[in-house]
């Protein structure tokens, strides 16, 4: 990690920071008077408590005592110039067409009030309960205009494959309002992750998280989602790089002799994602040997594609030096920040404070 503070005039931005998701009394002040009381004579102080219990080593979680936006900005922008909070609060796990959406918007208020409005390097995901798109809708168009927020986040595992028409409308007003969509490894849903059921420990989680991932990609293409709204990005978040070439190979393979099943998908299916497809480069899968992870990166076959990420406070090791050691300068000013700034539309977004703090390339 620290690579990316030392990598002189690069200017990075860092993609996957994350925030302790809130008890909801801590959300009191954005919500309604309704659901203040209702939810604590209820005595609900987690979403996930409603429908969803936890496997024992979930008990480890962060909890919001541990990050602070003093603790991450002297942790993270120390080494990167601006951060994207990720608040995985849980809301898929919800079937409550009322209570999960009142939730998004109160956590997307505790967002900008607690954090954006502390240091202007913050940037955020807004959160929505995608179950019923209209409320998901309303919400991105109610903070989607605020340019601090730039992504919209979702989860891996969801309850339907999130290239579903139902959830057209919401990858729609995401791409009108210039926001990236964010799918990020985990979740909440209840049905099981694999075809034989669900895991039972955290290493199972960890090794098998990704394939649901992968299953919202080949979602995301063959539905059509990324050929209807090609302004649209995509990033998909904490899961690994190293599995996309093989996945890219058997996509266009099928695709020549099955595109008549999805003649909406008009081009080969690696040219949808290299264009529209970001993946956060942390955790980085790969082996020690650098050579490997040469060849694996040739075989994405674009230097736009890859996003760095801390994960903070989560700590995988040194990934992000043993990817650095083997990029070009060019190359790693890309990863760094150059790759999020277009993913995300930061100089749009930002305007001219963000002109003001990027280095130009010749400093």
């Amino acid at each position: 990690m620290n690579s990316a503070g030392t990598s002189g005039s690069s200017f990075v931005v860092d993609c996957d920071v994350h925030v302790a998701a809130p008890s909801v009394q801590a959300l009191d002040p954005y919500l309604t008077e309704y659901w203040r009381n209702g939810l604590r004579e209820a005595g609900i102080r987690q979403p996930q408590a409603i429908e969803y219990t936890f496997p024992d080593w979930s008990t480890q979680a962060i909890q919001p005592s541990d990050t602070t936006p003093d603790e991450i900005a002297a942790k993270v922008l120390g080494l990167a110039d601006l951060a994207i909070l990720n608040c995985c609060y849980g809301l898929e796990a919800l079937r409550h067409p009322y209570l999960a959406p009142a939730l998004a918007t109160a956590v997307n208020s505790w967002l900008r009030e607690e954090w954006l409005a502390r240091d202007e390097r913050f940037l955020a995901s807004l959160v929505v309960a995608v179950d019923d798109a209209d409320p998901a809708v309303a919400e991105i168009r109610r903070v989607g205009s605020d340019p601090r927020f730039v992504q919209v986040l979702v989860a891996a595992r969801s309850w339907e494959p999130l290239g579903r028409r139902r959830y057209w409308p919401i990858w729609e007003a995401a791409a009108e309002h210039g926001l990236a969509v964010g799918i990020h490894v985990g979740g909440l849903a209840g049905p099981d992750p694999t075809p034989v059921g669900a895991y039972d420990s955290f290493f199972e989680e960890y090794v098998g998280g990704y394939s649901v991932l992968q299953t919202q990609l080949v979602s995301f293409i063959a539905e059509g989602v990324l050929a209807a709204y090609p302004d649209l990005r995509l990033c998909l978040l904490e899961g690994g790089v190293t599995w996309l070439p093989t996945l890219l190979w058997k996509l266009d393979t099928e695709w020549k002799g099955l595109r008549r099943e999805i003649p909406w998908v008009r081009r080969r299916p690696s040219e949808y994602v290299r264009d529209q497809v970001r993946m956060s480069a942390q955790p980085l899968d790969a082996p020690d040997d650098p050579n490997v992870l040469r060849e694996v990166l040739e075989h994405l076959g674009t230097d736009t594609m890859l996003l760095y990420a801390s994960d903070y406070p989560h700590d995988h090791g040194p990934s992000p030096d043993r990817l650095l050691a083997v990029l070009s300068r060019a190359q790693a000013d890309r990863l760094l920040g150059s790759n999020a700034q277009e993913c995300y539309r930061l100089d749009q977004r930002l305007g001219p404070w963000f002109s003001a703090v990027r280095p130009s390339p010749a400093e």
